[in-house]
């Protein structure tokens, strides 16, 4: 058994896992660099609260995750919106940053719904507003990561 000692080898790890356990779908075609294409593999967010942050996702997006220990520390893996989504502990990623530094838009069915399972789950909604038949909530999980909840009406 190898000794993981990298926090970027963790996550180049949990790719190729992912990638091996769900082989994809779409059919391959002939790249070149005239006409890339490219596929969004994985989001990994570095969170301060980890275990809050966990819940938060679990309750509002109905996420299931998976734990894995790596340089002494719990990660987590699920899906997100399709997306394989990794939360790691900060201490192991390193980021500085003072606020989040992504912010994900997310269409939802049902607005009063999720807004419930975001006070549920531990995060907070800043402002809600509604323009042109959209209505939009800036919400925040317990980490302090922005997302955007949207809705047309």
């Amino acid at each position: 058994m190898h000794r993981i000692t990298s926090f970027f080898a963790v996550l180049m790890i949990a790719a190729i896992t992912s990638a091996a356990a769900q082989p994809s779908t779409q059919p391959q075609k002939e790249q070149n660099m005239d006409t890339p294409e490219f596929r969004l593999s994985r989001v990994a967010m570095a969170v301060e609260n980890i275990e809050p942050t966990v819940r938060f996702y679990e309750k509002v997006f109905n996420i299931t995750f998976d734990s894995f220990e790596a340089m002494g520390q719990t990660l987590y893996t699920g899906k997100f919106l399709g997306l394989d989504f990794i939360l790691v502990p900060n201490v192991m990623a390193g980021v500085e940053a003072k606020q989040s530094r992504h912010q994900f838009d997310v269409v939802v069915a049902d607005m009063d719904a999720v807004l419930e399972r975001v006070i549920e789950g531990g995060g907070t909604i800043r402002e809600e507003e509604r323009q042109e038949g959209i209505r939009s909530a800036t919400v925040v999980d317990p980490d302090g990561n922005t997302m955007v909840l949207l809705k047309r009406e």
